[in-house]
């Protein structure tokens, strides 16, 4: 439950924070996020983290500020995680799932996190 909360304290603030200057259209990692603060940070340092209602909360304020929105969605792996990590591919069937529209959803790999688990950043552009 602390872990829900703290998920969506996360993006309730993210949502109020000023707009980010547009990145490169280059699809890279820093292209994604340089300069820009992400919508939503989940931390998956747990093996069962209820985001998806926090999730949907941020995204749906998200569609309804620009109804055109991209997400873009950044794995950043934890010690021992792959690329392929499960967390990421999770949070992009959650988006299809809430029904935003593939072409307006980009999965990169950042830099690893630093952390014993994944984190993945969702940006908004």
């Amino acid at each position: 439950m602390r872990t829900f909360l703290s998920v969506l304290i996360a993006a309730t603030l993210l949502l109020h924070a000023p707009a980010p200057a547009p990145a490169a259209e280059s699809g890279g990692y820093s292209a994604l996020t340089e300069s820009r603060t992400p919508l939503v940070i989940l931390r998956f340092s747990q093996r069962n983290l209820y985001y998806e209602h926090a999730l949907y909360n941020a995204v749906s304020k998200a569609i309804e500020t620009k109804h055109d929105v991209t997400f873009d969605v950044v794995l950043r792996p934890g010690n021992g995680s792959t690329a392929n990590s499960p967390t990421q591919q999770k949070v992009l069937d959650s988006l299809r799932r809430m029904g935003v529209p593939p072409p307006q959803i980009r999965a990169a790999t950042g830099p690893g996190s630093g952390q014993r688990y994944d984190e993945v950043h969702i940006f908004v552009r």
